[in-house]
């Protein structure tokens, strides 16, 4: 690896801007263009919801937050799932609700949905689940998403009783490009005008 290229724990000085990374990298997946069109809208919604995603889901579910600096400059973001995660909660569900009273957008509710219907597909067994991953438009094509996920399998090897890593997503474009990192379609659904699509990998 490049000097100039670290991957680290995102401490919380730098959390403002990890949810630039998302709400840049996100603004464009094809959910958020279905349920909001128009873009300064998807923006603000986007931007709500990673905030929440960072500031509170990731303390509030024992969440593994990490990214590349390029430069010192944070560049790629992963949020991720192990198996010492804390269960979904009703103090996590009373974040989402206050999310959602600030939106001010009944459509909020279905990335919920969504979310839930991927939910349904995890893994039985223990496992890694990469939840949130971004890479600022800027620091594509670099294999900063690359580096973040093969980290995140690293440390599955600290869990001997993980041996498989799960992952969803709405963009047909990431599908290509997780399988080329050994990911492969688990389940596909339809969902509001698009589809979802749940991946797996053997750790094994």
């Amino acid at each position: 690896m490049d000097d100039n290229i670290l991957i680290k724990k995102i401490p919380e000085v730098d959390f403002k801007d990890a949810i630039d990374v998302y709400t840049e990298a996100f603004s464009d997946d094809p959910l958020h263009i279905s349920l909001f069109p128009e873009l300064k809208e998807r923006i603000r919604i986007t931007k709500l919801f990673y905030k929440m995603m960072v500031n509170k889901f990731v303390e509030g579910l024992n969440l593994q937050f990490n990214g590349v600096y390029e430069n010192d400059v944070l560049t790629a973001a992963l949020i991720y799932a192990r198996p010492d995660a804390y269960e979904w909660n009703e103090g996590m569900m009373n974040v989402v609700m206050k999310m959602r009273a600030k939106a001010k957008n009944d459509k909020v509710g279905i990335v919920s949905e969504y979310t839930m219907k991927a939910n349904n597909f995890k893994p039985k067994e223990k496992h890694f689940y990469l939840n949130e991953l971004a890479v600022g438009l800027d620091h594509r094509g670099k294999g900063f998403a690359k580096m973040l996920m093969a980290d995140a399998e690293n440390d599955a090897a600290n869990f001997p009783e993980v041996k498989i890593a799960g992952l969803d997503t709405s963009n047909p474009v990431n599908v290509e490009i997780y399988k080329k990192l050994g990911y492969s379609v688990y389940k596909e659904f339809p969902f509001h005008g698009v589809r979802g699509y749940v991946m797996r990998k053997s750790l094994i």
